[in-house]
């Protein structure tokens, strides 16, 4: 998909909305198909405008461990984690944040770790940990106009990508994926980590709710600028 440049992130924000547009004609990717053939080593070739690297990635999509397709259907967990994560996204991204305090059960915590490996978040230091008090002086802090480090108000645009559904049981879904948001006063990389609970959020466009926003940054052990917006 290219390094994240603006056209990036239009095709990437187009396929979030296209694979939410339900039931269409089927997109054709027979280009150069009959002219496929496969090497000693089994992979298969064609010629250079051919789409068989395109074939292949929705082949591949299709598969699980067990044979069965997984593909992201309105109906899954994981379609419905996908949804909360896009709008929360959405949201920081326009300044919504009392829309998305919405987003989380009451006794949600958002944390920032500083140790890559800490798990005991209650005990040691972090950048944040925010239980539902927390979160409210947090957004409170974006609106007032009373921080340096606020005002004005950062302008940020993120990039989601690669979700990865690592446990769903007894209606607790944990999913797991990279981040980018880029700000106009600093840039940030991080792989965050979400526990959400369906049935359970204030928010009509979603479904479910945040329990745990676990957003651990690749250099959080090193020197960080200041970060004036909520990751």
């Amino acid at each position: 998909m290219g390094f994240g440049t603006p056209d990036d992130s239009e095709a990437w924000e187009r396929v979030q909305r296209g694979a939410t547009a339900g039931d269409d004609l089927w997109i054709m990717l027979n280009r150069g198909l009959a002219g496929e053939y496969r090497t000693p080593t089994t992979a298969l070739r064609s010629d250079v405008s051919a789409e068989t690297g395109m074939r292949a990635a929705y082949q591949q999509w299709q598969k699980t461990d067990d044979g069965e397709r997984t593909m992201m259907t309105p109906e899954s967990e994981l379609f419905a984690a996908v949804t909360l994560i896009n709008l929360e996204g959405d949201l920081l991204d326009q300044g919504e944040f009392s829309a998305w305090l919405d987003l989380w059960q009451h006794d949600g915590l958002y944390v920032v770790p500083i140790d890559p490996n800490e798990t005991d978040f209650k005990n040691t230091l972090n950048y944040a940990c925010d239980d539902h008090h927390m979160r409210e002086k947090r957004v409170h802090r974006l609106y007032s106009g009373e921080s340096i480090s606020t005002t004005p108000r950062a302008r940020t645009l993120r990039t989601l990508s690669r979700f990865r559904l690592l446990e769903s049981r007894d209606g607790l879904i944990v999913v797991r994926g990279g981040a980018v948001p880029c700000g106009n006063t600093a840039k940030v990389i991080a792989a965050i980590t979400r526990r959400i609970s369906p049935g359970s959020c204030s928010a009509k466009a979603t479904a479910c709710a945040s329990s745990k926003r676990l957003i651990r940054l690749v250099n959080s052990d090193d020197v960080l600028h200041s970060i004036g917006y909520i990751l």
